[in-house]
């Protein structure tokens, strides 16, 4: 039995991104840094073709992003919660595209929909009591 994601692959693309861009911290940094002032999809393309030089797929390269990088990078004099809710929601089962539907939600998913509806079914699933 593997264990889930795949770990010789992110290692090996991780090398990769270390072989390609050697300096790829420093320019996570300076990504990091105007993220809270520049447009969200041009500054996610930046983050996966320039920074991440293409190592990662985009999905997994945003649950990166939504799961590591932002909640690391962000200041208390430049909170990255905005960037954060917005940001695409990377990889994610598949019941959550019937959920959004079943909520009415449209227009290209976000992560904050995500993590909400995902808590709805871990709550649900382990028995949890519903809050209003």
């Amino acid at each position: 039995m593997r264990p889930a994601g795949h770990p010789y692959r992110r290692l090996a693309q991780y090398l990769e991104l270390n072989r390609l861009r050697p300096d790829w911290r420093a320019e996570l940094k300076a990504w990091g840094a105007d993220l809270w002032a520049a447009p969200l999809p041009g500054h996610r393309r930046r983050l996966i073709d320039e920074v991440l030089c293409r190592v990662l797929p985009d999905g997994r390269a945003d649950t990166l992003a939504i799961n590591a990088l932002l909640p690391l990078l962000s200041a208390p004099r430049h909170p990255l919660e905005d960037a954060w809710m917005d940001w695409p929601p990377g990889n994610h089962p598949e019941d959550v595209r019937e959920a959004r539907q079943h909520l009415g939600l449209e227009g290209p998913v976000r992560n904050w929909e995500v993590q909400g509806i995902l808590d709805v079914i871990r709550r649900t699933n382990a028995g949890e009591p519903r809050t209003a």
